[in-house]
């Protein structure tokens, strides 16, 4: 495959969360819009546009309920590595990257963390979404469920950083992540 893909794009980012590794409070929203084409030495003419939306609320001393939101739609010629798609990313843990993929994509996931000592905590999420031609599509589609659960280790208290460890079941999978920091 020998295909450049080149274009001018725009993001706004609203962040009022306390601490970006691991909030406890706050929000952190996103748009990102970028419009591949010709002109800018592109090979393909498309759009792109994703929305993120994340909330952070104390429940009580230790306790999180954190929220995730996210859309994406695309138009006009997208090659397949730039469709919205599931596996890669915060959206939704659980599937491989990219076995669903498309133009569209919706998805909204919840994740409890509970802080059971000064280092160690767990953490039990659920979410669904879905991934269609449209936005409309994704709307109207069957959903692709998501749950799991994790343990973090608080490897620095200084800057409040999580090493992560999560498992979870997607319709058709089970996958396992590692990671420095939380999902989202």
């Amino acid at each position: 495959l020998d295909l450049v893909t080149s274009g001018l794009g725009l993001m706004l980012e609203v962040d009022t969360r306390d601490n970006e590794q691991n909030p406890q409070r706050g929000s952190y929203a996103t748009l990102d819009a970028n419009f591949p084409r010709q002109g800018f030495g592109s090979d393909r003419n498309y759009e792109q546009y994703r929305l993120r939306f994340n909330r952070y609320q104390p429940l009580a001393p230790g306790r999180i309920l954190a929220l995730r939101a996210s859309a994406c739609t695309m138009g006009g010629d997208v090659p397949f590595f730039d469709l919205c798609m599931f596996g890669v990313g915060a959206d939704l843990r659980g599937y491989v990257g990219g076995q669903y993929r498309d133009k569209a994509m919706l998805a909204a996931q919840a994740e409890y963390r509970w802080q059971l000592s000064e280092r160690w905590g767990v953490v039990g999420f659920a979410g669904a979404g879905s991934v269609a031609p449209t936005l409309t599509g994704a709307i109207d589609s069957s959903l692709l469920p998501s749950v799991g659960a994790g343990v973090r280790y608080l490897a620095s208290k200084l800057y409040k950083v999580n090493v992560s460890a999560d498992v979870a079941w997607g319709r058709d999978d089970v996958a396992f992540y590692f990671r420095i920091g939380e999902a989202f």
